[in-house]
């Protein structure tokens, strides 16, 4: 089985659920109340065998993420190669009394390594059970402490906690305060800089000690927020800044010492801090990355005189990481790095000379400063590699380091297993042996191992692996070389698919005679078979036989023109589209199976076909978090049932980055584990997919709850039941969706359940809110029933809608019963159950009393009231529905009713005249001029309405309200008829009609609204 190339990679789960979306979308047009969404269609004719992907994923991998991962006794781990010393950063630590070093193990619970604590006298151990990753603790090795910083380990940690070496306790924890900055950690104490108040540019040094005492250096003032450390010897600490200060601390008082700067030195640059003298080491900065040509000046201080002397020093050494300078006895000593991890140089620094002294210790892996003039070494040129101290008297050898186990690099099975062993071995062995053991092979590494039909093919690492050309084809008696931008092997090692920049060719593995041409699309071969995809269909062609009828199988991917065909076995087709990968099965038998969380641009590993399975990896999230937090493989049988399991390596509880189906066509895996000890995964869990489709479930029952329910109606209950097709056939699932709106605004999109027992929905809409379910049911042949009719339920929280109002006019004239009349009307989107009136009243001469209840729960849409002239009243409503939802109160109508004239006082020169279009049958005419009319008391009002009689030569009249003049108003007509003047004033008492010069006026009626 070919390893596709690990720069492919994984969909998203979104892209499920979009095509679930596209499918669901073709079925209706729509989805109001009782719309019918049932379909006839057989799933293997129609897109809804594509769609299935995206309807059974949800059942098969709605948990993907948290799918069973596969038993650890169908896992064979084979035996290690061989040992190795360990890598050169094995040792993590030293200090005066111990030496800290990492052990590797297989074991998941200790993270395949833990601590090792030895002590440096004579390399007996004093700590072998912390396990931890000392890069993500932050671990250090300080005098016969182990720390841990918490929180940021570089220069912002919250705390410092302190473990005792040979006790194993936590012996206490250093808090370092909110806004301080980490200088140093030592032994049971910390030091800090602390921000200062003024100048607030400037800090000063703290020391902290684990005994909760601390004393505060307020003379060690220094203008860096993070002064460099230069060291201790228990008794004293030494740090300096950049700018020109360098300051010794007696652990003891907590008191700093300033070290007075030598004649001529500026600043301090690096200071080493040996036991004689302080060395100030200055860079020229003259060297490259691959020469390390620097020439240094370093100026000796002598500790007890002070005196000072000035080398200059150009050691010359060549290429690998920069030197460092550390104190040996009561010297300098100078330590170069090469690259390659075990060619280090120790050297005396020969001060007077100018020059390096003599080498102290060759062919290491690692150095480092135990204390004031004291170096630790790792020699890794031999196994096992052991480390060594020097006190200036030469090394000593102290303590051993443990082997660890060659790692495989890659693997390829076919029935045997060739693996690649980092750095530079391969060797194949027979996982199915009573003994299983290696055969060393002279195949040296490669990125990509296949192997099928007795048949490898490798890529040649020697050029950019990122575009590799050339590609090396074995087998027995015989090889070949191609030139490719990519070659996959085909199954059975038959053929080969080649593809290049001018397009894909298919070739016969020992001949290189091209049997097919493809241009720029890919191929996938199995046996003899070449699988293609044009124009949105597959295409299949045995090309050993060409008797035997090609074969064409339509593509249900929503875009099924851009898909392209990965790889093929059997019946099986893997395809790869702009949105992810799919498994196709040739028959129609079992829907198209996406591969969920991969995208094909971004991938950890790629998908492969095996026997009756597909693999494939896929990044994992944690929630909240847009980058990936880590990877997992998933393997799932090609059954309708799709079981699924994730590789997860026992040993180590992990993902592994490198596995392979087996070309032999067993159902197996080889792959390396998270240790990187090669494995096989044995898959007797697989079950096999049918070759017929059967008979479709069909809906025979529902229980659907009512339509519209009250906003007490609670949790609603939707229920399906289906039959089999057969009785030889049963459901495996049932998939329900269901869509919300607040009515009556538009639907959401669908959301989507799957369920292995029932075709159920429980829903408690909120208050005006509408759900809308359906249900199918799918078989164990993958076979889905139509979707059920949808049915939908509402909670109606909507009190009705008040309408217009009606009746008598706002200045009225009493009707024939005496009164004045008041309409109104309310609607519902389900129905208006009863109305409740209220009224309020006010007698002639009188303002308004409460409101009152006139009429409750009524389903009359009108009310009478007896009114007095000169009266008002004013009406309003309300409505309640069937649910008892009851709408607010309307507004107001008021009606105010004329005081005709005969309730007025007149003056002499008036008279009443008979008239048909007067109110009551007559009106008051005023004769002469100054002759009046007056009305009784009004109480105060803002509207004034009058009623006059104007007619042919009708005279002028003045009008006053409470002695207030108004308006003047002409009575002057071309006919003889009644008018109704509003008058937009406000005023309480008599109105007063006035007569104007000659013409008579007539007064008929008189009201207010107040």
């Amino acid at each position: 089985m070919t390893n596709f190339d690990s720069r492919e990679a994984m969909f998203s789960y979104q892209l499920i659920m979009r095509r679930m979306m596209q499918v669901a979308s073709s079925w209706s047009d729509g989805r109001p109340d009782g719309v019918d969404m049932s379909m006839g269609i057989p799933v293997h004719r129609s897109i809804l065998g594509s769609a299935l992907v995206a309807l059974v994923a949800p059942l098969a991998f709605a948990g993907i993420a948290h799918a069973a991962p596969v038993s650890a006794g169908d896992v064979e781990s084979l035996p290690w190669h061989s040992q190795i010393s360990p890598s050169p950063r094995q040792l993590v630590g030293a200090s005066d009394g111990y030496l800290v070093y990492v052990t590797p193990t297989t074991s998941a619970a200790e993270g395949y390594s833990h601590l090792t604590v030895a002590r440096a006298a004579d390399g007996s151990i004093a700590w072998d059970a912390f396990t931890a990753d000392p890069d993500s603790r932050a671990l250090s090795l300080v005098g016969g402490y182990l720390t841990e910083k918490i929180g940021d380990s570089t220069y912002w940690p919250t705390s410092v906690r302190f473990y005792d070496v040979e006790t194993h306790q936590l012996a206490g924890e250093i808090a370092v305060p909110t806004g301080d900055t980490l200088v140093a950690v030592g032994p049971g104490w910390l030091l800090t800089t602390h921000p200062n108040a003024s100048p607030a540019t400037a800090v000063y040094a703290v020391l902290r000690r684990l005994d909760g005492s601390s004393s505060t250096m307020t003379n060690a003032t220094v203008l860096s927020s993070i002064p460099s450390y230069a060291g201790t010897d228990g008794t004293s600490a030494w740090f300096y800044d950049q700018v020109g200060a360098f300051y010794q601390v007696d652990l003891a008082s907590g008191t700093a010492t300033v070290v007075p700067k030598p004649v001529g030195l500026s600043t301090w640059d690096t200071v080493v801090v040996g036991q004689k003298a302080y060395y100030d080491i200055r860079d020229d900065g003259s060297s490259s990355p691959t020469d390390n040509g620097s020439t240094y000046t370093i100026t000796a201080i002598d500790r007890t005189t002070a005196d000072a002397t000035t080398t200059t020093l150009s050691p010359g050494l060549a290429g690998g990481y920069p030197p460092v300078f550390m104190a040996r006895g009561d010297g300098l000593a100078i330590y170069h790095q090469q690259v390659s991890g075990d060619d280090g140089t120790l050297w005396n620094v020969d001060l007077a000379g100018g020059q390096l002294g003599a080498v102290v210790d060759q062919h290491l892996s690692d150095a480092r400063v135990m204390g004031v003039g004291k170096v630790a070494t790792v020699t890794s040129t031999q196994l096992p590699a052991y480390v060594s101290t020097d006190d200036g008297s030469g090394p000593t050898r102290v303590v051993d380091l443990p082997l660890s186990n060659l790692g495989a690099s890659g693997v390829a099975l076919d029935g045997t297993m060739r693996v690649t062993w980092d750095p530079t071995e391969g060797s194949t062995i027979d996982p199915n042996a009573a003994n299983p053991s290696w055969a060393d092979t002279t195949l040296d590494p490669h990125e990509r191992i296949t192997t099928s039909g007795g048949v490898t093919l490798v890529n040649d690492l020697n050029s950019n692996y990122d575009s590799t050309t050339s590609w090396h084809l074995f087998w027995s008696g015989g090889s070949r070389d191609v030139t490719a931008t990519n070659a996959v092997l085909g199954h059975g090692g038959e053929l080969i698919s080649v593809a290049t920049d001018s397009g894909t060719s298919v070739q016969r593995v020992h001949s290189g005679e091209v049997v097919a041409s493809f241009g720029q699309i890919g191929a996938g071969v199995d046996g003899s078979w070449v699988w293609t995809q044009s124009g949105g269909a597959l295409h299949g062609v045995d090309v050993d036989h060409p008797d035997t009828a090609a074969v064409t199988v339509p593509i249900a991917s929503p875009n099924p023109t851009q898909t392209s065909v990965v790889d093929v076995r059997g019946r099986w087709v893997l395809l790869r589209s702009i949105d992810g990968y799919e498994v196709v099965d040739t028959l129609g038998v079992v829907p198209p199976y996406a591969l969920a969380g991969l995208n094909p641009s971004f991938a950890p590993s790629a998908p492969q076909l095996g026997n009756g399975f597909v693999v494939w990896g896929r990044w994992v999230y944690t929630a909240g978090n847009g980058s990936p937090s880590g990877t997992a493989v998933t393997v799932a049988d090609l059954s309708l049932s799709h079981n699924t399991r994730d590789l997860v390596d026992p040993d180590s509880g992990k993902a592994p980055t490198s596995y392979t189906v087996d070309e032999a066509g067993s159902p197996a895996l080889a792959f390396v584990g998270a240790d990187y000890q090669p494995k096989v995964l044995h898959l007797p869990w697989l079950t096999t997919a049918p070759s017929v489709r059967d008979a479709a479930p069909t809906l025979t029952g529902t229980q659907l709850p009512p339509t519209v329910v009250g906003p007490r109606g609670g949790t609603q209950h939707f229920g399906w039941t289906f039959a089999a097709g057969s009785n030889a056939n049963f459901i495996t699932s049932y998939i329900v969706r269901s869509e919300v709106r607040q009515y009556p605004a538009s639907f959401g999109s669908w959301s989507t359940t799957s369920s292995p027992s029932q075709a159920a929905l429980d829903a408690t809409p909120a208050p005006n809110q509408q759900i809308c379910a359906q249900a199918m049911a799918v078989d164990a042949e993958a076979n889905s029933s139509a979707w059920s009719r949808l049915a939908c339920t509402r909670v109606d929280a909507a009190a009705p809608k008040l309408g217009s109002t009606s009746g008598s006019a706002r200045f009225a004239i009493q009707d024939a019963r005496g009164g004045v009349t008041f309409s109104y009307r309310a609607t519902d989107d389900t129905a208006v159950a009863s109305y409740d009136v209220e009224g309020r009243y006010a007698a002639p001469g009188h303002g308004f009393g409460s409101w009152t209840l006139l009429n409750s729960a009524t389903t009359a849409t009108s009310i009478h009231r007896t009114a007095s002239p000169g009266s008002e009243w004013c009406f309003r409503f309300r409505a309640r529905d069937v649910w008892g939802n009851v709408s607010t109160w309307s507004g107001m109508r008021c009606n105010s009713l004329a005081l005709d004239d005969s309730r007025f006082s007149r003056s002499s020169h008036t008279a009443r005249v008979r008239s048909a279009v007067a109110i009551a049958g007559a009106y008051t005419q005023l004769e002469t001029l100054d002759s009046w009319a007056k009305t009784p008391w009004f109480p105060k009002g803002r509207v004034l309405a009058v009623w006059l009689i104007v007619k042919p030569r009708g005279g002028a009249v003045d009008v006053y309200w409470g002695g207030r003049y108004v308006q003047t108003i002409s009575t002057a007509s071309k006919t003889t008829h009644r008018i109704l003047l509003i008058l937009n004033t406000t005023g309480s008492g008599a109105v007063r009609f006035v007569q104007l010069g000659s013409g008579p006026v007539g007064v008929d009626a008189v009201t207010v609204e107040r």
